[in-house]
């Protein structure tokens, strides 16, 4: 094989795989509804909130609530939800 056409092919076989990266990368996308960017945010904010919650039970139970003592908003505390 000649050097110029063995580079060609060389280049056509890349230019099909970037063709097909990119395809595969478009299909990923759609089935996913969002970009795998959105996702890892999105895991990163649930589990920050989950932390936040676990925090202000923590301190609930420390303190016994002395900021409301209403029994209707101790109903409503994220931490009468945790199961």
């Amino acid at each position: 094989m000649e050097p110029d056409k063995n580079i060609r092919s060389v280049e056509e076989h890349r230019k099909d795989l970037l063709r097909e990266a990119e395809q595969y990368r478009l299909v990923q996308l759609a089935r996913s509804g969002r970009p795998p960017e959105d996702r890892i945010w999105t895991r990163l904010l649930n589990w920050l909130e989950r932390r936040i919650i676990d925090l202000g039970c923590l301190l609930k139970s420390h303190f016994g609530g002395m900021a409301r003592s209403s029994a209707e908003t101790a109903n409503q505390h994220p931490c009468n939800e945790i199961v």
